[in-house]
């Protein structure tokens, strides 16, 4: 099954793909669109490209070089100085990126629209908030287009048999890692969130600044969240 996402998106997931922390549905949507799309590539190369290599004769003279300048005082000071600013600097990027500091519920909330593929289909162009078609290739796959969340997705004709769950996460924070596990409890498909994690700094943002999208091939009833505690607040309902 492939996905056809928006590049913003993709590249918005590159860093979890890289890491292989994305969904398999999803890495196979990025998988995709890589295949066709240039510019997320050339980001990709860029974020996995090896850190050039010196020469390492350049590297030694340089350093014989600095040794016949310093005195023993001065180069401890200088390596000092070099430690204390990568210290600083180090510690600034993980407060900054890591997932560190817990987001309660009340800074989540989530929407979803739940689709009946098949019958979208049969109403050809004339939904307003999907759009299914086909292609013109010698292979014809369904193409289908979910405006709303910015989601485009190439479907086989036993997909269009199914649901779709098109949801959309939005928080105060920058969610810098969230946990979903989709669940059945009694007679109901239930997506949980939890985990919720922001960075230490720059976590903060305007309220529902946060956006996250994705994706569920199956009709769900409800969204909720579940704090630290096992204590689990309905995000959304069906």
């Amino acid at each position: 099954m492939k996905y056809e996402l928006p590049c913003e998106i993709v590249q918005d997931l590159l860093p979890n793909y890289i890491e292989h922390l994305t969904k398999p549905q999803t890495t196979e949507a990025v998988q995709a669109h890589l295949a066709q799309c240039h510019t997320c590539r050339d980001a990709l190369q860029a974020m996995t490209a090896p850190a050039p290599a010196t020469d390492a004769r350049e590297d030694e003279n340089l350093l014989k070089t600095l040794k016949r300048r310093l005195s023993s005082r001065q180069r401890r000071t200088v390596a000092a100085a070099i430690a204390a600013v990568l210290l600083v600097v180090g510690c600034g990027t993980f407060a900054a990126t890591a997932p560190i500091r817990a987001v309660d519920a009340l800074s989540i909330c989530a929407q979803a629209d739940v689709y009946d593929l098949h019958e979208q289909a049969a109403q050809g162009d004339t939904a307003a908030s999907v759009t299914i078609g086909t292609d013109d290739g010698d292979d014809a796959t369904w193409i289908v287009s979910l405006p709303q969340y910015a989601i485009r997705f190439n479907a086989s004709d036993a997909l269009l048999e199914e649901s779709a769950t098109a949801y959309r996460i939005a928080s105060d924070y920058r969610l810098r890692s969230i946990r979903e596990e989709t669940v059945q409890e009694g007679g109901k498909t239930v997506l949980r969130l939890s985990d919720a994690k922001t960075s230490l700094l720059f976590g903060k943002m305007e309220q529902g600044g946060y956006q996250e999208v994705g994706l569920a091939f199956q009709a769900l009833d409800e969204i909720r969240y579940v704090d630290a505690d096992g204590a689990e607040t309905v995000l959304w309902q069906k």
